[in-house]
């Protein structure tokens, strides 16, 4: 009996430390001296603030190296986690559902990330310039991705794109030399202006049937694409669109 009674006072206090240390790393004061009692009313209190989410740039110090986003959160705001130098991991709850605008812009320790699966939307410039991202795993849920959304993200390797992906901004991998990609979304039927801009290393055989516009720079030398042929309901070639596209073997063009 006095066994079983040790194993619980041990695992009670092994939570009253991880309750204290996580409520002191996200801004709520917490001394080592409280009770369980004491900091449920804080847990609470931090329940509150799950949903705020402009609280993490306040608590988080710039110094930081590694950022963990509690469980609950559904989204993540403008500009929250902007020029973050020293952060080298991120750990992103799954509950999160959008990404907004310059949240992770110029993160430069950040090498590789995995965005939560519940993922559906990146806002504009959301991790442009984190020149040192080199991998990332995109969630089977993505929709849509803003502009400049992944721009100048010149280590970025990425082969592959989620199929559920319907929407893309303007110059969303602009100069990211190192994209691998082989195929884009069925689901896409535009790719606005400067989309994959001096993409040098982009490998499309193809593009998507259900394409219909394309806009000027889309593929502005990408010179290792392979296309062979454009989709049939593509209907207009905007300026520069295919601008020093060497590896093309385009044999004819739509009727339309």
């Amino acid at each position: 009996m006095s066994q079983y009674l040790t194993k619980i006072v041990s695992r009670l206090s092994s939570l009253k430390t991880a309750l204290r240390d996580n409520l002191v790393y996200i801004g709520i004061s917490a001394d080592e001296n409280d009770t369980l009692s004491q900091l449920v009313p804080k847990v609470l209190e931090a329940e509150e603030l799950i949903n705020d989410e402009s609280h993490f740039s306040r608590c988080i110090q710039r110094t930081a190296t590694q950022v963990y986003i509690p469980p609950g959160t559904t989204g993540i705001g403008d500009y929250v986690f902007y020029r973050y130098p020293d952060v080298t991991e991120y750990n992103l709850a799954d509950s999160i559902t959008s990404i907004g605008c310059y949240s992770f812009f110029g993160n430069l320790g950040i090498t590789s990330l995995t965005l939560p699966a519940s993922l559906i939307s990146i806002d504009k410039y959301s991790f442009s310039e984190c020149s040192n991202l080199a991998e990332i795993v995109m969630p089977p849920l993505l929709t849509s991705i803003g502009d400049n959304a992944f721009a100048n993200c010149t280590a970025l390797d990425l082969s592959s794109l989620p199929e559920s992906l319907s929407t893309v901004g303007s110059r969303v991998f602009y100069r990211c030399a190192s994209l691998s990609i082989t195929r884009l979304p069925e689901a896409l039927t535009s790719i606005p202006i400067s989309c994959f801009y001096d993409c040098t290393n982009l490998r499309l055989d193809r593009l998507p049937e259900s394409l219909t516009s394309i806009g000027s720079y889309a593929f502005y030398n990408c010179s290792n694409m392979t296309l062979s042929y454009l989709p049939s309901g593509y209907t207009s070639i905007a300026d520069y669109t295919f601008f020093n596209g060497t590896g093309l073997t385009l044999s004819s063009l739509p009727d339309n």
